[in-house]
C-alpha cells in the first residue's frame, strides 16, 4: 500500500521508490512507463503486479486531487531501490509543475520554512499538490 492503514502519513519507502522509479524513466524517455519495464531496467525484488498495484494508488491521489505536500529529499542517491541508476539532474520541482502541481526547489535550509509556507498556501487557497525538491548533501 502507498501509506500505512494505521495512520495518514507520507509514502512507504516502497511506494516512493516506486515513483521516483516512474518519473526518472518517464523524463528520461518521455514514454508511458511500464511495470515489467521498471522491475527489469531497475532491478526490483518485487512483482510486476506489485508495481502495478502501487501505480494505481499513486494515480488515484493525483486523480482525487488529494491535498498534499511532498517533501523530496533529493541527495541524488536513489538509494531506497539498490543497483538503481537514478539520473541526478532531474528537478523533481519541474516534474511537479509538469504535472499541474506546484514545485518549489530549496537549496539552502533558511529558505524550507518560506517554501513550505508557499506549499501549504497553494494546497489550501489554489487546492493543488505541492512538491518541494530539497537540495541536501546526505
Amino acid at each position: 500500500m502507498a501509506r500505512r492503514k494505521d495512520r495518514p502519513g507520507p509514502l512507504e519507502a516502497r511506494s516512493a521508490a516506486i515513483l521516483q522509479a516512474i518519473i526518472e524513466e518517464y523524463v528520461a524517455t518521455a514514454q508511458p512507463v511500464g511495470s515489467v519495464a521498471l522491475v527489469e531496467k531497475y532491478a526490483l525484488s518485487i512483482s510486476p503486479a506489485t508495481v502495478r498495484n502501487v501505480m494505481a494508488e499513486l494515480e488515484t491521489a493525483a486523480r482525487m486531487k488529494l491535498n498534499a505536500v511532498m517533501v523530496v529529499n533529493n541527495n541524488h542517491s536513489g538509494g531506497v531501490i539498490e543497483n538503481a541508476r537514478f539520473e541526478q539532474a532531474v528537478d523533481f520541482s519541474k516534474v511537479a509543475q509538469a504535472m499541474g502541481c506546484v514545485g518549489f526547489r530549496v537549496e539552502k535550509p533558511a529558505d524550507l520554512p518560506g517554501a513550505l509556507t508557499r506549499a501549504r498556501n497553494a494546497v489550501v487557497h489554489e487546492r493543488r499538490q505541492a512538491l518541494l525538491n530539497v537540495i541536501t548533501p546526505y
